[in-house]
């Protein structure tokens, strides 16, 4: 069945509005089916399909989320252009368009982070640098031009970011420390990273983002037992269920993200140790994220 005629009949079954108001029992439009035929689609490998119906959808909704989504998938599926596209129009609209959006200041850095979930560094750089520059004063815009430049090949580029974010850190709390931990590390600036680091963590789950940042210590120097000992120790920190469930309520994506990339890390840690079976479901576990990196090297490990 062809996904015009999948469309058709998800239209045809949809309940007929009734005399009640449009809005309570209004069919469903073509596009709002063919979003969800989409996500099938997507999941199954097909994003070629997927990609026209992730476009009508953007089209008729104008939400951010919807052409984030949109810009995402055709990164993905190398169009990096028409990607670049969706995100200028994002980056220079302010106004109801965004709908709820905080304004224009922040949809470079919005734009950056989505180019990097579908591992587009190289996309994202740009938009990282407006972000940055557009508040110069904002730490986190910093260290998302830092992973930008970092994920793209330019860790020189990042160093002189670094250095000034360093000599701010002292009074930061645990997250933007440990995410400047990572990222000197990435820069090979391992005693940096080390004293940010060391510094205790009293919650449970800072420790989880701590512990998996302390692995990449590990599996720097190529030590596959301690990397993989400090990762299931990372993830014993939050619910396991959080790597094993496809969705989350939006505050704990970011730490599922990180589990699953703990996940991944394990798998490689114990593949080396030469513990196929369970390097296999660790990697299984990593596959269902949506870091397209992580997912892509993950899949390599399952072939």
């Amino acid at each position: 069945m062809t996904l015009s005629r999948i469309v058709i009949l998800l239209v045809a079954l949809a309940p007929a509005p009734s005399s009640a108001p449009a809005h309570a029992d209004e069919a469903p439009s073509p596009a709002e089916l063919g979003f969800y035929v989409a996500i099938q689609l997507d999941e199954q490998g097909q994003l070629d399909k997927a990609l026209p119906l992730y476009a009508a959808r953007a089209r008729e909704t104008l939400t951010q989320h919807d052409r984030l989504r949109y810009a995402a998938a055709l990164l993905r599926a190398g169009q990096p252009e028409g990607a670049k596209a969706v995100f200028d129009r994002l980056a220079s609209e302010v106004g109801s368009v965004e709908h709820g959006s905080a304004g224009r200041a922040y949809a470079p850095a919005i734009c950056a982070s989505t180019a990097l979930l579908a591992g587009s560094p190289a996309v994202a750089v740009p938009y990282a640098h407006a972000a940055s520059a557009a508040e110069r004063r904002d730490a986190g815009r910093r260290l998302l031009l830092v992973r930008a430049l970092v994920a793209a090949g330019e860790p020189a580029a990042a160093r002189p970011l670094l250095a000034g974010l360093a000599g701010e850190a002292g009074d930061w709390g645990d997250g933007p420390r440990i995410e400047l931990a990572r990222a000197e590390l990435a820069t090979g600036e391992v005693k940096a990273a080390r004293t940010l680091l060391a510094r205790a963590v009293p919650t449970s789950l800072g420790q989880m983002f701590q512990d998996s940042v302390r692995a990449n210590l590990a599996l720097r120097d190529h030590n596959w037992q301690k990397a993989a000992q400090v990762l299931e120790a990372a993830e014993r920190k939050v619910p396991r269920s959080l790597a094993d469930d496809r969705k989350v309520d939006g505050a704990w994506r970011n730490i599922q993200r990180e589990v699953r990339s703990a996940a991944l890390r394990r798998a490689l840690a114990l593949w080396h140790l030469g513990k196929q079976p369970a390097a296999v479901a660790e990697a299984r576990r990593a596959s269902a994220t949506d870091e397209e990196y992580v997912r892509a090297a993950a899949s390599i490990l399952l072939a």
